[in-house]
């Protein structure tokens, strides 16, 4: 029973991680079209590669080896932490997208102008990024042990 219990936390691990880098990409694919967003969109665009490499190593490590319960229950729990503040990011980026696809130029500067106001909730989401970067770096590093 307790090989069908790891069996399907190693699957959780591997469809959260899927899922959670399938919305990074999304992510990244926004920022990078923001070009005359405040500086922070730079190292936030740089966080989430980071994150997502992260995301992939842990998918292919839990794919690949057979890690101890307590390894895949702190794996789900970063990975549950990473998924929030990824569905926070994706609020924003869902209010600014609309700007960012008018092909009106005009538009898209306000929208940039919006992001500039948003500057501290970005600041914030920074933050919740690097936390997210170390658990998700910790909790693979738990693998190898």
């Amino acid at each position: 029973m307790e090989g069908l219990s790891a069996a399907s936390s190693v699957i959780a691990v591997v469809s959260l991680a899927i899922q959670i880098g399938a919305s990074i990409q999304k992510l990244c694919d926004f920022w990078d079209v923001v070009e005359d967003g405040p500086k922070g969109v730079r190292a936030i665009l740089t966080d989430l590669h980071v994150v997502s490499n992260v995301l992939e190593d842990i998918r292919c490590d839990a794919s690949l080896f057979k890690p101890h319960s307590r390894a895949l229950n702190a794996c789900l729990t970063a990975l549950d932490g990473c998924r929030e503040s990824v569905e926070a990011l994706s609020a924003i980026v869902n209010d600014l997208q609309p700007g960012f696809s008018s092909q009106n130029g005009t538009a898209k500067k306000f929208t940039a102008l919006k992001i500039a106001w948003k500057a501290d909730k970005i600041r914030r989401f920074q933050e919740s990024l690097r936390d997210m970067k170390i658990t998700l770096t910790l909790a693979r590093l738990n693998y190898m042990e």
